[in-house]
């Protein structure tokens, strides 16, 4: 099983194995591999199909197929986190904010927030959801990142995490704590001048790429 499976991409299979690895350290699940995500889509797909022999009411998907299964459980995830389960507040790994930050993010983002007739929902009304969409982008940042390298046209400016904002050597990259799951991928025919020294490693499901591309 691999990308082709679940209809992804490479980066976004790197992904989905990043968020699956994430899962198992949390509790969420037992086992992060491939083979343990097909058992859980059949044991679901076994437990609707009972329920309907029984004639009891389904509701949402009957059958699920390899992709959908996948990109059910990574919303679960997510949700899991963005509204914390009690696994994840046990564990203490979901931030609380404080008003003087959420207040921050509904003044930074007011399109969000803007209604058909021109006027804002005010913040005490959107104060939940800002939470969550918060908590949201510190789960993406947990799971798998992309660093980009291009000595060519790279800045020690740019953060490296898409191609227009490249970094140009390996020397920002050797500062980060890359996580399993992360990718560092280099400009084909490139020259690097500093050497690559990984301060982590990856895991058997959900290894740390590099690699050269574009």
């Amino acid at each position: 099983m691999d990308e082709r499976t679940y209809c992804l991409t490479p980066e976004q299979w790197r992904h989905a194995k990043a968020c699956l690895t994430l899962a198992k350290r949390w509790g969420l699940i037992g086992d992060d591999s491939p083979e343990a995500l097909e058992r859980r889509r059949a044991a679901k797909n076994a437990q609707t199909e009972r329920a309907e022999q029984d004639g009891k009411p389904v509701y949402g998907t009957r059958r699920f197929s390899a992709p959908a299964y996948l990109q059910y459980e990574l919303t679960r995830f997510k949700l899991d986190f963005a509204e914390p389960c009690e696994k994840i507040r046990a564990l203490g790994i979901c931030p609380d904010f404080t008003d003087a930050q959420t207040r921050a993010w509904y003044d930074a983002n007011p399109d969000l927030f803007t209604r058909y007739a021109g006027d804002s929902f005010p913040y005490e009304e959107v104060k939940q959801i800002i939470e969550k969409r918060m908590r949201e982008e510190v789960y993406d940042s947990l799971s798998a990142r992309t660093y980009y390298v291009d000595p060519q046209t790279g800045r020690d400016t740019n953060d490296g995490r898409c191609r227009k904002n490249r970094w140009p050597q390996l020397f920002a990259v050797n500062r980060l704590a890359l996580a399993p799951g992360d990718t560092v991928l280099l400009k084909c025919g490139s020259v690097l001048k500093a050497v690559l020294h990984l301060r982590c490693c990856g895991e058997k499901t959900c290894p740390i790429t590099i690699a050269a591309l574009w």
